[in-house]
């Protein structure tokens, strides 16, 4: 039997990557019980210029296949502006023994042993010339963090008000990852699978619940971060052989990147869908 805090750790996990726009995420369901599809977006959007800058919304853990069909995509880029709150010259490559010890990452990583699947630092290859930082280092989220009076747990408590406020704003029903659910998924004799479709039905709901922009503007998981990128992003545009760049970071940043991206005239030509959870 799976121990209870490895559930907890579960639940932990998707109340963070819940907050996101069901634009950039989705849920297939199979033709049998507990078989689905849970499938991430790439959004293409040009500008006057014929620029092109591509969203690519991740899932941090996932199968394999997944993070092999984002490497190959990246090579087609002139530049991969990247998530990852670390130092610029901290790149890890495939197969990495990731060590950071971060809480987020430590939850990460064990839910991906939970669900069996893979943990994206240790598949995606962040060692090509073509891939740039382009978020905030350790020092300055602790500093942001000092000036907010914030530690881990108060930044997710943060998110956790702020997704309540506004599905309480448009009238969303909660979720259906409930206790029973989960129990009756522990009762399974592929743990795991039915995990995953719990947690899958629930990061693809169809109504997931976008933001209200000034309160995610205010949080220092999506805002302070997503403002990072996007003035990255300002600089290589300037950059006259940078035609292709995709923005490579985790979903619930998309709809905040989204609009920003949208207010620098980008417009949205193609969005691509991949699987990153085959759950059969």
């Amino acid at each position: 039997m799976i121990a209870k805090s490895g559930v907890l750790l579960c639940l932990l996990w998707a109340s963070i990557c819940n907050a996101q726009d069901g634009g950039f995420v989705r849920f297939l369901d199979g033709t049998r019980e507990w078989q689905g599809q849970l499938q991430t977006a790439i959004g293409s959007y040009r500008d006057a210029a014929d620029r092109e800058v591509n969203l690519v919304a991740a899932i941090h853990i996932a199968d394999l296949a997944y993070y092999s069909m984002l490497n190959e995509f990246f090579t087609t880029q002139d530049l991969v502006l990247y998530e990852m709150v670390a130092e610029p010259d901290q790149r890890p490559g495939p197969q990495s023994v990731v060590t950071g010890g971060s809480p987020l990452g430590m939850v990460q990583t064990l839910v991906a042993r939970l669900l069996e699947v893979e943990f994206q630092l240790q598949q995606i290859d962040y060692t090509p010339l073509n891939f740039r930082h382009a978020d905030l280092s350790p020092a300055q989220l602790g500093n942001i963090m000092e000036e907010k009076d914030e530690n881990f747990f108060t930044m997710i408590f943060d998110v956790a008000m702020a997704q309540q406020a506004s599905a309480q704003s448009r009238d969303l029903e909660p979720g259906e990852l409930k206790v029973s659910s989960l129990l009756m998924a522990l009762s399974m004799e592929n743990q795991s699978q039915a995990l995953k479709y719990l947690l899958a039905r629930e990061l693809g709901r169809t109504d997931s619940l976008l933001l209200d922009p000034q309160l995610e503007a205010g949080l220092t998981l999506l805002g302070d971060r997503n403002r990072v990128a996007i003035a990255r992003l300002e600089e290589a545009l300037q950059e006259t052989d940078k035609r292709s760049i995709s923005l490579f970071y985790g979903a619930a940043h998309m709809p905040g990147l989204e609009r920003a991206i949208r207010a620098m005239g980008f417009q949205e030509v193609k969005r691509s869908w991949l699987t990153a959870w085959a759950i059969e």
